[in-house]
């Protein structure tokens, strides 16, 4: 979604789009595959002008599709998630480095007068996101024997021993200081 800063006016602009299911893996410059899908995603937002910068403020909705970490199963994830970005154009690259600030993290730099939110809903989406998918809170994953599914049906293995280099550790006697 790319807007001209000449289209937003002084008092704002809001604006609303919505994404269709594929639309992350368009993007150019992407990450590679993910081992998720993304659904469609409705964004909402507004855009404010103050000088050269531009407020960004807005929510976001979708869901996302993976593979469950522990029993491999489809899992699925409701995201909603609210965000604020800074537009600042973007600055000569030819500039001394600076030391970035707190401040400074929620800039983003546009160039051409044009502000692409695409990246920003990418990165939003990518922040909500778990690293480990899970598709119960107390999913309780595979047997590490049989691989049953201990989700839908009890493991027949017999119960494990201990690891036999450990045994030793089991004739310990401690000493009450």
């Amino acid at each position: 979604m790319q807007i001209p800063i000449g289209q937003i006016p002084e008092e704002g602009r809001a604006c609303s789009f919505h994404k269709g299911e594929g639309w992350l893996e368009e993007l150019p410059g992407g990450s590679g595959p993910l081992e998720f899908t993304v659904g469609g995603v409705q964004v909402s937002c507004t855009l404010k002008k103050v000088r050269e910068a531009i407020y960004v403020e807005g929510s976001l909705v979708t869901e996302v599709q993976g593979e469950c970490c522990r029993c491999l199963e489809k899992a699925r994830l409701p995201i909603q998630c609210e965000f604020r970005y800074i537009f600042l154009p973007e600055p000569d690259i030819h500039a001394e480095e600076k030391e970035l600030s707190r401040d400074d993290l929620d800039c983003v730099y546009y160039r051409e007068e044009i502000i692409d939110l695409e990246p920003v809903i990418y990165e939003q989406i990518m922040l909500q996101v778990p690293m480990k998918m899970l598709c119960r809170d107390d999913c309780r994953g595979l047997c590490g024997s049989c691989g049953a599914n201990l989700n839908r049906e009890a493991c027949t293995c017999p119960p494990r021993g201990g690891d036999e280099r450990l045994a030793v550790l089991k004739k310990l006697k401690l000493r009450n200081s």
